[in-house]
């Protein structure tokens, strides 16, 4: 049967927090998402948040606690709170963007809808989809929490052992609390088995991305693809999920970006646009990218996840972020990233950590496929389950 959204949830617009509090209670919901904290909810559990002006208008989150919605969001409250969850994948499906009126300042508002209408299946299957999607999500939020937990503690321990220098000394202690001898340098005090040096003495090869002209696009006799890196595709948590990437055609991959193609194991830097992103080619797939996106091949292939860490590290960002170049675009070069100096350990040390790190992320990379998967499996099945030609059985378990 058909409903009106109307008939299904009460609407009203959010309004803007009074104020805006570290680590209150209530999550506070924009049209893009949670953008900060108050002491007070405007909204009850299992709320639906529509954007409602902006770029946002028209996107559908779900807020599973009280919350406080602000005004750029629309507040959408079931009137059968057991069906919310398929209620809130029912309007992500209807696509609400295509409802948004306005050019200069995209909007969607209460009339409108209240007037969309959407097809729902029996009551049963409603909760069991419902309760199935929400299984799934669950575990997918938990391999999320587990990543940025364990990304966490690599983070952790190169500060740790290449910030505070208490890597465990040769009787397994910590080195500088324990004594180790200390000496200056033009980047401060180091271990003094430990040098300063440019990155470039490190790398084997660096270069860039390039993007493919019209001509060579539509020239293309391929009937193959290859994927294509973006900035916007290397994740702050996580790693690159490369079923999702665009694509170009194989052949101009082979002759024309042949310079750019990327290999496993390449640390993956952005040097336009938004700077200092970074990440590691960690499959097999055939892929390249454009050139906002540097591509560092290590002299000691072996010691990938540890310079990985370094780039990713605080210190070494903000030392990337004084090297930026204001012009049109803020830029980054790569012969600044070759001169960034660098405090070097000894390879024993290295290797030490490395056993520890690549274990890490030997987890993070299995933990992350298996996120993937999930979001795969989830979204190949959701039209279905909504519209009810595939059919949950009972006790059904994810």
């Amino acid at each position: 049967m058909k409903y009106r959204l109307s008939e299904l949830a009460n609407i009203r617009n959010g309004k803007k927090p009074k104020t805006k509090k570290l680590n209150a209670k209530y999550e506070i919901y924009g049209s893009n998402g949670i953008i900060g904290y108050t002491d007070k909810s405007n909204s009850g559990k299992n709320t639906i948040v529509i954007g409602r002006v902006g770029a946002n208008a028209g996107s559908v989150l779900f807020s599973e606690n009280e919350s406080w919605v602000s005004d750029n969001a629309i507040i959408v409250t079931p009137k059968d709170d057991s069906i919310a969850y398929y209620l809130y994948y029912l309007l992500k499906k209807s696509s609400l963007n295509k409802f948004v009126s306005g050019s200069a300042q995209p909007l969607i508002n209460q009339s409108i809808l209240n007037s969309i209408h959407l097809r729902l299946i029996g009551k049963e299957s409603q909760l069991k989809v419902a309760q199935f999607l929400r299984k799934l999500d669950s575990k997918i939020e938990l391999n999320n929490q587990i990543i940025s937990n364990l990304e966490e503690l690599a983070s952790t321990l190169f500060k740790r052992w290449f910030v505070e220098f208490e890597f465990p000394d040769k009787n397994g202690n910590p080195y500088k609390s324990s004594g180790g001898k200390m000496i200056d340098s033009e980047l401060g005090e180091i271990p003094e088995s430990f040098s300063v040096e440019n990155f470039g003495s490190h790398i084997k090869y660096i270069s860039k991305g390039t993007t493919p002209t019209k001509k060579d696009l539509l020239s293309s006799k391929s009937i193959k693809n290859v994927k294509y890196l973006k900035v916007k595709d290397i994740p702050s948590v996580g790693m690159i999920n490369y079923k999702n990437l665009e694509e170009i055609p194989e052949d101009v991959h082979e002759k024309q970006l042949k310079r750019s193609a990327l290999k496993k194991g390449d640390i993956i830097l952005s040097i336009a646009g938004t700077i200092g992103r970074v990440n590691i080619i960690s499959s097999e797939t055939e892929l390249n990218t454009n050139q906002a996106v540097s591509f560092i091949r290590l002299n000691e292939e072996r010691f990938q996840y540890y310079y990985l860490q370094l780039l990713k590290s605080k210190y070494y960002q903000q030392i990337l972020q004084k090297k930026i170049v204001q012009a049109v675009q803020a830029n980054l070069s790569l012969s600044e990233i070759k001169k960034m100096k660098i405090v070097v350990p000894p390879k024993e040390v290295i290797s030490s950590f490395t056993i520890v790190i690549d274990n890490l992320y030997s987890n993070i990379i299995s933990t992350d496929r298996e996120k993937n998967n999930l979001e795969e499996l989830r979204d190949l099945l959701l039209p279905k389950l909504l519209s009810g030609e595939i059919e949950l059985p009972e006790d059904e378990e994810v």
